[in-house]
């Protein structure tokens, strides 16, 4: 009775809309209030249990000696009330139709006196074209294989996902509820989302969902840790060429990346870097830095100071680096800072402790191996819209991005220009 008294007593905030039970907040008052429905000796059922659930009929139970009768209010979402009388429990209330929103009522019949209705519940049918969750997972045989629980109006699920700093997305369709994927990386994580295809349509709701195993660390050492406040900014996704993380807000302003795939930085190479941020109120002027550890000795000296960049109370930092020439080759540490304040050591900023850093594993090489090369491109047209597309594979590489721009001139002509993204075996491993 209390907890029904405090549920029907919360008040409503749009706000809270489908992220707590009643969408609202309590309210002491007015659930007091409703417990004097229970005063009058015909109280409703408490605790109304909802026990089957179906494309068009809902299954309740409650509380029931055999010998009390109920009326059940129910209502579909924007007609008005209808009643069934003289039902005990359980019941099954059919026909309602399928991804209905359905609100349910009971009251006690005690004579000829009717007692007071008790809490609405609020259901929905099954048959909505929802994006099912990822229930279990788990890496077998070089698959990563996983399950999901059927959805009742999908005729095909679409299972879309990309590895960690890959670019694209990939997709896979199936009729089943469950998918195993090649394993093209022996570690880092992979971010997927699913969809539901009913009817031709697909699902507009998604969850992400982050698969997979983390790679070893990439240094044992000890960096410097000092403590930054981001109550007010902190970093929300950094990009590096075709390297990005999305890391959100980080505990104690310190994003520690050094399980992920290393990012791959090449010797007199420049990288465009772009840092999005995000702010708790009012918008600040923030400085970026970057350190590279080029000597992998654990320690970020001035001279490794190798970016700067600002925002100007934006939620953007757009900025890029040169790779100095090497006198160190293999795995080391990159530092990405965002600080209120003018920085030259990461590790001493004195009170200058508003902002956030991130470190990432990094990959310091002094040749390229994923060089442009003559790809023997053909075209060949197959009908009015479709062109074929043929080169040369080197057999090493990992996918090709292909970029395509209309042209209008006396006809519709197509001219393509295609990128390649080596991704050598060793080098994703």
């Amino acid at each position: 009775m209390a907890k029904d008294a405090i549920l029907e007593g919360s008040k409503s905030l749009i706000s809270l809309t489908d992220i707590t039970f009643t969408g609202g907040v309590v309210n002491a008052f007015n659930s007091l209030n409703n417990i004097s429905k229970y005063d009058n000796g015909c109280a409703p059922p408490f605790l109304i249990k909802i026990d089957t659930v179906g494309a068009d009929m809902i299954g309740l139970s409650w509380e029931n000696t055999g010998s009390e009768i109920y009326n059940l209010a129910f209502r579909t979402e924007g007609n008005n009330w209808e009643t069934i009388e003289n039902i005990t429990s359980p019941f099954t209330l059919q026909n309602i139709g399928n991804c209905t929103s359905v609100e349910l009522k009971l009251q006690k019949k005690c004579g000829d006196t009717l007692g007071p209705f008790g809490y609405t519940l609020k259901v929905n049918t099954l048959g909505c074209c929802t994006s099912p969750e990822i229930k279990d997972h788990y890496i077998f045989n070089d698959k990563l294989h996983l399950s999901w629980d059927k959805v009742l109006a999908a005729e095909k699920y679409y299972f879309i996902y990309k590895y960690w700093s890959d670019p694209l997305w990939d997709t896979l369709i199936t009729d089943k509820n469950n998918i195993a994927i090649d394993l093209k990386i022996n570690c880092g994580r992979i971010t997927a989302y699913l969809k539901s295809e009913c009817e031709d349509t697909l699902s507009s709701d998604i969850q992400y969902f982050i698969l997979g195993q983390d790679c070893p660390e990439c240094a044992i050492r000890e960096y410097c840790y000092p403590f930054l406040d981001n109550d007010f900014e902190w970093i929300t996704k950094i990009e590096i060429n075709d390297f990005e993380n999305e890391s959100g807000k980080n505990s104690d302003g310190i994003g520690i990346f050094s399980h992920t795939p290393a990012l791959k930085l090449i010797q007199n190479e420049t990288y465009p870097v772009n840092v999005n941020i995000e702010f708790s109120s009012s918008s600040y002027s923030d400085s970026l830095f970057v350190w590279l550890d080029l000597d992998n000795n654990g320690i970020f000296q001035s001279d490794e100071l190798i970016c700067r960049g600002f925002n100007d109370k934006s939620t953007k930092i757009k900025t890029e680096f040169t790779v100095p020439d090497l006198q160190y080759t293999g795995s080391s540490i990159m530092r990405i800072m965002l600080s209120a304040y003018s920085i030259s050591d990461p590790c001493d900023i004195g009170n200058n402790d508003y902002g956030e850093y991130e470190d990432y594993c990094i990959v310091l090489d002094t040749a390229n191996q994923c060089k442009i090369q003559d790809f023997n491109i053909a075209s060949k047209v197959i009908d009015t819209e479709n062109v074929q597309l043929i080169w040369n594979n080197t057999g090493n590489d990992h996918k090709y991005l292909v970029k395509l721009r209309k042209k209008e001139l006396r006809r519709r002509v197509l001219s393509f220009s295609i990128y390649t993204r080596y991704i050598f075996d060793h080098f994703r491993t």
